[in-house]
């Protein structure tokens, strides 16, 4: 058996608090020229960004004389609706719901007429107070199941948005709207609203994963007014230059919580560096009330701007 003397452990060696603060210095200074460097960038980047209008709500004064009382009924009639502004510091007042087709857009009867073609009566509760406050440039997470109505609840507003615009649409040298879908299913239904309630001549495309590349590359050159997407898809042609995301001015995120579900944050948050901090969001059209997944959308997509 062989024979080793004992190994002595080393005495620890007392700790350079000097050095580490130092270090932690150096690391937080370097944070804030790193942060300075991307506000700097930023500013640059969107420097020569044209002006948008967000605020096109004309209440009617059947909305207006509504009273508290009368208000808190209606929602609690119509599936128990529930308002809440999520916004840090004094809460703004939550707009009144529009009841019929003529309160929300009494300055657009193109738009009415186009809707009672379509058959409807009165307005889905979800589109009732929705509508007021997209109408008036507010951000907006809403919560509602498959078939309330939550399509028309911000496609209505976007068709008012694009053709409100100060810059005319042929000049705008890209799209001014941005409908993103977890399914190319869901995107096909959305395309189908966009050409039934047709608006201005306002024209749509449907990018999917599975549909003609090359097709939709050369239906990008046509002047389009609406994307509907799939996060795959619009990546893939946004990271080869084939698609301006500059142009857009109204994003919405149409079952933004199954997109999360199916792993698309990566590619969803690739694309929104490339869409104007500016832009009007909604992600209203969402098939879950589960409160921890709106939290997470209000931070991750930065609503807040």
């Amino acid at each position: 058996m062989a024979w080793a003397p004992e190994q002595r452990k080393a005495e620890p060696q007392p700790r350079d608090h000097r050095a580490c603060r130092g270090a932690r210095g150096r690391w937080r200074r370097q944070q804030r020229k790193w942060g300075a460097e991307v506000v700097r960038w930023e500013k640059r980047k969107w420097a020569d960004l044209p002006p948008i209008t967000k605020n096109f709500y004309v209440e009617s004064k059947a909305t207006s004389s509504l009273s508290k009382v009368q208000v808190d009924l209606w929602r609690k009639e119509n599936f128990d609706v529930m308002c809440d502004d999520l916004k840090d510091g004094k809460k703004r007042p939550i707009p009144n719901p529009t009841c019929t087709f003529q309160d929300a857009f009494q300055p657009y009867p193109e738009l009415i007429r186009n809707i009672k073609k379509a058959g409807f009566q009165k307005p889905m509760p979800i589109q009732s107070q929705a509508w007021p406050i997209i109408l008036q440039g507010i951000d907006l997470i809403g919560v509602a199941q498959t078939g309330t109505g939550k399509t028309l609840a911000y496609l209505m507003p976007g068709f008012i948005h694009l053709n409100n615009q100060p810059i005319p649409r042929e000049e705008r040298n890209g799209p001014g709207m941005l409908v993103l879908t977890p399914t190319r299913e869901l995107a096909l239904q959305v395309e189908a609203e966009c050409s039934k309630y047709s608006y201005k001549g306002l024209k749509s495309i449907c990018i999917y994963g599975a549909g003609n590349r090359e097709q939709q590359i050369q239906d990008l050159t046509k002047g389009i007014d609406i994307i509907i997407a799939t996060p795959g898809r619009l990546n893939d042609l946004q990271m080869n230059n084939l698609v301006n995301l500059r142009s857009i001015t109204y994003l919405v995120l149409d079952e933004a919580d199954k997109m999360l579900d199916l792993g698309f944050e990566h590619q969803i948050m690739k694309i929104l560096l490339d869409v104007r901090p500016d832009r009007q969001t909604c992600n209203h059209c969402m098939v879950t009330e589960n409160s921890m997944i709106v939290s997470m959308l209000w931070r991750t997509l930065k609503l807040e701007k």
